[in-house]
């Protein structure tokens, strides 16, 4: 049976209520909306049906493997691609985790790249080698309105054929830079084919036939795996018999190569090959590296009997006709021993020839690509210089030896104004860019000692400043830096303008900050004296004015009175002294009075006790009081810098010790803060997570305004240090 669509369902359900509602009441009113209603959810059901057929028939049609991943890993939905690539249907695809699928492992590989997709929540690839083929997986992810991780879409690309062509253009490459470095470099490798391009082959030809007419010897050239190079004058029991059968072929590469590889320069070595005939051999060297041997021979010496039987038995062993094996075996040369030598000292110096000129060859190559390289690379620094100049952010000109300015950039021009036609030399920029002749001649003078210590020193021109009067008039400030390059200087001008003015913008706010908080400090003085001065005169009088009328009315009391308010009036009296005490001592931070009396370093060994009774910090305050004393605000600042650097110990340093040192040297009175405390990191001044050392700043703020400076130095393990000097 057909299962129902949900419109259809809908539509029946919405006929039976209207059935129920009775039919007839509802249609004139309800029942053609109700249908309209329902058409459009039909059409709407239809569009979406065959949205998803459209989308389904997309997702098929994309040649990559592609499937649908949940977060924890299984697969939604797969294309047909995928299908064909693991050789499964579909319906054994989906439900199933990707791993088991592509990888048919019981959990994810390491190298996967849906492990990083979970950190990184962007693409990952990776490639994989899968079997046979080499695959490239990429992952995207999937993510919801708040950019949280729903899925992902997981795809494979079969990339073995690019991996195939990759691998095999870097054998290609290798294979040419082998070929290249055996042409220029005598030190490189040189493979087999690279004699012969190392060799002058025809003159070389040439030279050895001219030799095998003379001698009516054969003579070879090989390289190092046998393969021969260069051949003349060859016998015909070794071009038609030896060198045709394979087995006599591999004897005669091998006793030749066998017997020659321990030569060295100038060495030769007569033998006997493997096919019974005398052979003569030497090395053959480019530079340090034996490449090769020169081979002369396939004769037989006219001093030893003649053994046919020996090569009728050979001929039997290889099948070779021995009517024609033993005529070419009776061509072949005899000659003496005596003969022997000069011709093996004529092969070791045509040795030595070759070498020698194929190395020179292969340094002549070198040079000559060396050269051309060079030369590129001098064509292409140029150029990029060239640009570089020309895209410069800053005003640039180049000056030869003579002082022409042989080009400037346009920035210089924009910067400036002048152009090549205005200042073709030095001379026409001094005078444009300095109209005032002390300036010019002073200018000018500057630039000559600098280009000089330059040049002697082989250093770049040292930075200088200087106000360069541009061709509209205006006068700019420019930092002048110059640097050799060959025989000639490239100069920058670096236009610091603005910068000059910040900084002089920079300075004058300082000093207004400086101002004010010396203005801030003294209105905080006076405010802590006022208040100070109010408490005594006020505070404390009516505080003694009261204990004092407390006291008289305790000693008026009769003595009948009850014990309980006897024993509150005594209570009250001594609540008042309490806070007589306790105003003293407020007034004595605010305005330390030992310290207007008897001066700074007394009021450090007050404060010190007062903040060791306090804190448990012990406090060790040592020194001379400086005399004559300093003035009184210098003084207090100093003090106040004190209480601030000892309440950042409390609060901060979980330090059992602070010492305070105040010494006088030579007109400089320096006052140092020291605790053993945890330390911090300097690097956090200032930072939003070092709020609390604002402090440190604050005490900064107050040496400066009262002339001096401060230098805090820490180390995180190695306590603080808080030195402030003042001079007189």
């Amino acid at each position: 049976m057909q299962k129902r669509s949900d419109t259809q369902n809908l539509q029946g359900d919405l006929r039976e209520k209207i059935i129920g509602l009775g039919e007839r009441s509802l249609r004139k009113s309800y029942y053609p909306e109700l249908q309209r209603r329902l058409a459009e959810l039909e059409a709407s059901e239809t569009a979406l049906a065959d949205a998803g057929r459209k989308w389904q028939a997309t997702f098929d049609a994309i040649s990559d493997p592609i499937c649908l991943i949940d977060i924890q890993g299984k697969i939604l939905q797969c294309n047909r691609a995928m299908a064909s690539f693991v050789i499964k249907p579909v319906e054994e695809i989906v439900g199933n985790h990707y791993w088991e699928v592509v990888y048919g492992t019981t959990k994810p590989i390491d190298a996967c790249p849906i492990l990083r997709m979970r950190k990184s929540l962007r693409r990952e690839t990776q490639v994989l080698a899968l079997g046979d083929r080499w695959i490239e997986v990429s992952v995207d992810p999937i993510l919801d309105d708040s950019g949280g991780l729903l899925g992902a879409v997981h795809i494979l690309s079969d990339i073995t054929a690019r991996q195939q062509a990759e691998e095999a253009l870097r054998a290609t490459e290798e294979r040419l830079r082998l070929k290249l470095d055996s042409i220029l470099s005598p030190d490189a490798a040189i493979i087999d084919e690279e004699l012969s391009n190392i060799l002058d082959t025809p003159a070389v030809q040439a030279l050895m036939e001219e030799f095998s007419k003379l001698t009516n010897m054969a003579m070879a050239i090989l390289d190092l795996q046998g393969k021969i190079l260069v051949a003349t004058g060859w016998q015909d029991i070794c071009t038609q018999f030896h060198r045709v059968h394979p087995q006599a072929a591999q004897n005669c590469t091998e006793s030749n190569l066998f017997l020659v590889q321990n030569l060295r320069p100038g060495e030769y070595a007569a033998f006997k090959c493997q096919n019974h005939l005398w052979d003569v051999a030497t090395p053959l060297f480019i530079g340090e590296k034996h490449v090769g041997n020169i081979f002369t021979g396939q004769f037989l010496y006219d001093d030893e009997p003649l053994d046919e039987q020996l090569f009728i038995d050979q001929a039997a062993k290889y099948g070779f006709d021995q009517e024609l094996y033993l005529s070419a075996l009776h061509r072949v040369p005899r000659i003496s021993r005596a003969r022997v030598k000069p011709l093996m000292d004529f092969l070791t110096k045509f040795s030595a020839l070759v070498s020698k000129l194929s190395f020179s060859n292969l340094k002549l190559a070198k040079a000559m690509s060396e050269q051309r390289q060079i030369a590129a690379t001098l064509r292409q620094s140029k150029e990029h210089f060239r640009r570089l100049t020309k895209l410069s952010p800053v005003p640039a000109l180049i000056i030869n030896r003579r002082g022409d300015i042989e080009y400037l950039n346009d920035r210089f021009l924009t910067t400036f104004g002048y152009n090549l036609d205005d200042i073709p030399n030095l001379e026409a920029w001094w005078r444009c860019a300095y109209p005032d002749e002390h300036h010019r001649l002073k200018g000018m003078a500057n630039w000559r000692r600098a280009v000089e210590k330059a040049a002697r020193e082989d250093t770049d021109i040292e930075p200088s400043e200087s106000r360069v009067t541009c061709k509209d008039g205006t006068v700019r400030i420019a930092e002048i830096i110059g640097t050799r390059i060959g025989n000639k200087n490239l100069v920058i001008l670096q236009d610091i303008t603005e910068h000059k003015r910040a900084e002089a913008e920079i300075v004058r706010q300082s000093g207004q900050l400086r101002a004010l908080a010396a203005r801030l400090a003294d209105v905080e003085e006076t405010g802590r004296e006022h208040l100070a001065r109010e408490l005594h005169d006020q505070v404390c009088q009516s505080l003694t004015a009261l204990s004092l009328t407390l006291t008289l009315l305790q000693t008026e009391m009769p003595r009948k009175a009850a014990a309980k308010l006897r024993g509150r009036m005594a209570g009250a009296v001594a609540l008042v002294d309490q806070m007589g005490e306790t105003i003293r001592d407020v007034m004595a931070e605010l305005r330390p009075p030992m310290l207007d009396d008897y001066g700074l370093l007394s009021a450090l060994h007050w404060y010190g006790t007062e903040f060791s009774d306090k804190t448990g910090i012990g406090v060790d305050v040592q020194g001379q009081e400086a005399v004559p004393r300093l003035a009184a605000p210098v003084e207090l600042a100093l003090f106040r810098i004190v209480q601030e650097a000892m309440a950042n110990v409390a609060k901060h340093a979980q330090a059992s010790k602070i010492f305070l040192t105040e010494a006088e040297d030579n007109g400089t009175v320096r006052l140092v803060i020291a605790d053993n405390g945890v330390g911090f990191d300097q690097e956090r001044l200032g930072q939003p997570e070092g709020r609390h050392l604002w402090g440190l700043m604050t005490m900064s703020e107050r040496a400066a305004a009262a002339g001096g400076r401060c230098r805090i130095e820490s180390q995180p393990g190695q306590g603080t240090r808080v030195v402030v000097e003042v001079s007189r």
